[in-house]
């Protein structure tokens, strides 16, 4: 049993491993909320769905938070980017998995999507974004997410093929590598979001989440006729691990 000395602190960051009955949380960010005394187990918070759990001390492990003065707490693809610039790459990150989807899955989503509206644009992005967060690909902290929309939105309608990808990043950030040579690789970075490969069936995870999203922005039945609330005020706790709705709206604005 764990001593009062030992307890992790409210907010403290964590991962989740081991649950069987909930193994589509695996490996995803939390944060602990408190520890229950008479039950022996955490409340956490699961960072990309909202859900409150409460699991065994065994089944979470604290990680550090990034910290902008200690750039090796830093996801290593950010590594000798400048702030306005890793907006854009992660950006150019989903663009890029967009063209290999097409390609190599025939997979047409994003603005590749047979008919793209402005909701199925955005939502897709913001499937990527919250899986980037979820599984730290951005950081749990000092991410501007109001920036990252403001730079992404008039990205998201046009395409980024490999040829132009290529020629703005170079080779080596188009390549698939691992380890340490990952570190600045559009396709690795998007196969981390996205738990899978184009040519790979589709995280089981990646599919949760798509069907959240879904539902929680699913047009409303009004007189006969639906409407699309594009305030998202009836929808904010969707966007809460990735800087709120009004980011959001503002982006969604910005690609009608």
């Amino acid at each position: 049993m764990e001593s009062d000395s030992d307890r992790l602190p409210r907010g403290q960051r964590v991962l989740v491993s081991g649950l069987s009955a909930r193994s589509d949380v695996n490996g995803l960010a939390a944060e602990v909320q408190h520890f229950d005394e008479s039950v022996g187990r955490y409340a956490i918070l699961v960072l990309v769905t909202g859900e409150q759990l409460r699991v065994k001390p065994e089944h979470i492990s604290a990680v550090a938070e990034p910290s902008h003065d200690d750039e090796q707490s830093l996801p290593s693809w950010q590594d000798g980017l400048g702030t306005a610039a890793q907006y854009e790459w992660l950006a150019d990150c989903y663009r890029l998995r967009l063209d290999d989807d097409m390609n190599y899955a025939s997979f047409l989503h994003g603005i590749y999507h047979p008919a793209p509206t402005a909701m199925t644009i955005f939502e897709d992005f913001l499937l990527f974004a919250k899986l980037a967060r979820a599984r730290g690909v951005v950081p749990a902290s000092g991410w501007d997410w109001t920036t990252f929309c403001e730079v992404a939105a008039p990205l998201l309608r046009v395409a980024l093929p490999q040829h132009e990808a290529l020629e703005k990043h170079g080779v080596e950030q188009l390549q698939l590598q691992s380890g340490a040579s990952a570190s600045r690789s559009l396709r690795s970075t998007a196969e981390r979001v996205y738990g899978s490969d184009p040519l790979a069936e589709r995280d089981p995870f990646c599919e949760i989440v798509e069907d959240q999203i879904q539902t929680a922005l699913e047009p409303e039945p009004i007189g006969g006729s639906y409407y699309v609330d594009t305030t998202l005020e009836s929808d904010a706790a969707i966007f809460a691990d990735v800087g709120g709705a009004a980011a959001w709206k503002r982006l969604l604005a910005e690609v009608s």
